[in-house]
């Protein structure tokens, strides 16, 4: 893992990285259960607040929930929301729910830190700098390959 030069960038990355665990939790949780999108949808038909089928599907998205433009309004899964999602699903592991509700909580705290050091412009200030994170990233992976 790299030390990241700035406290808002680490937070950052913290927190797609915990967007992508959720999301890969989840898609294993679903499997184990044999439970689709819609099928987890409508036994979440009473849940508030309102988890759809759109919704699901932004989140197993992973950080792109984050990262896409397009999708930059929605709400990242709560601890609530897990907790929910985890009660639907059948035959799933302890192991395996323990795991997703620590990264559901993960995600919280992430966001709660961002939040508190940006406001509710947290969104975007996480999404500069995970990009500039990508960038740095990508610079040195290619003056590392020029220099090969």
């Amino acid at each position: 893992m790299r030390e990241y030069e700035k406290p808002l960038e680490a937070l950052a990355c913290a927190l797609v990285q915990s967007l992508d665990e959720w999301s890969e939790g989840l898609e294993k949780a679903m499997e184990r259960s044999q439970c689709s999108r819609s099928g987890l949808v409508n036994r979440l038909r009473e849940a508030s607040p309102k988890i759809d089928k759109p919704l699901l599907g932004y989140w197993l998205l992973g950080r792109e929930q984050l990262l896409d433009d397009k999708r930059a309004s929605r709400r990242v899964p709560t601890i609530q929301d897990t907790a929910r999602i985890l009660t639907s699903l059948r035959n799933v592991e302890e192991r395996e729910r323990r795991s997703l509700m620590m990264t559901a909580e993960r995600i919280a705290l992430h966001r709660a830190q961002l939040r508190r050091v940006k406001g509710y412009r947290w969104r975007q200030a996480a999404v500069t700098a995970v990009r500039a994170s990508e960038r740095f990233i990508d610079r040195g992976e290619s003056a590392a390959a020029a220099q090969a």
